[in-house]
């Protein structure tokens, strides 16, 4: 098992609108994720194992408009 609180997903949206994204890691979808809403704080380690992984984070965005969404994966601590 990966420990748990050292990988984490966050976002920043700065008043977009339109933007749709998919995280999947290790081949699997991990979260789906909107613009225009709360920001998301999320530990990865349910979705990682130990060694490598790999991550792929694919948009469908339809029409996105208004400021950025940014969306940042990290070691750290809470």
């Amino acid at each position: 098992l990966v420990p748990p609180a050292r990988w984490w997903l966050v976002t920043e949206d700065n008043g977009s609108t339109g933007h749709a994204i998919d995280l999947y890691v290790n081949g699997g979808l991990a979260k789906s994720l909107r613009s225009g809403g709360e920001q998301l704080i999320e530990d990865l380690a349910p979705w990682l194992r130990p060694g490598p992984n790999s991550v792929r984070i694919r948009s469908n965005s339809a029409t996105p408009t208004g400021g950025t969404f940014y969306v940042y994966l990290g070691s750290g601590s809470n």
